[in-house]
């Protein structure tokens, strides 16, 4: 399971980094909700469409786990220390 969880990631970083939107629709969940630094909720088409504007363009992500452990309910909790 935590082999499948870091390849997902591999796919999810690499979809960020070429903006495949595609891909993007696939890999990130429609109940997405996450918050910026600035206090704005951004959802799932908004995170998308910045992508399809160019608005959201990365030329580099580095994707790192210190530690990962599935839960008994089927979430991965993803711990940066």
């Amino acid at each position: 399971m935590i082999d499948k969880i870091k390849k997902l990631e591999e796919e999810l970083r690499q979809a960020m980094l070429s903006s495949n939107i595609a891909k993007l629709d696939q890999l990130i969940s429609d109940a997405l909700i996450f918050t910026l630094p600035n206090g704005e909720i951004l959802t799932k088409s908004m995170d998308l469409d910045a992508y399809r504007s160019g608005l959201q363009k990365l030329t580099s992500l580095k994707c790192s786990f210190s530690s990962l452990k599935v839960t008994h309910f089927g979430g991965p909790k993803i711990t940066h220390l």
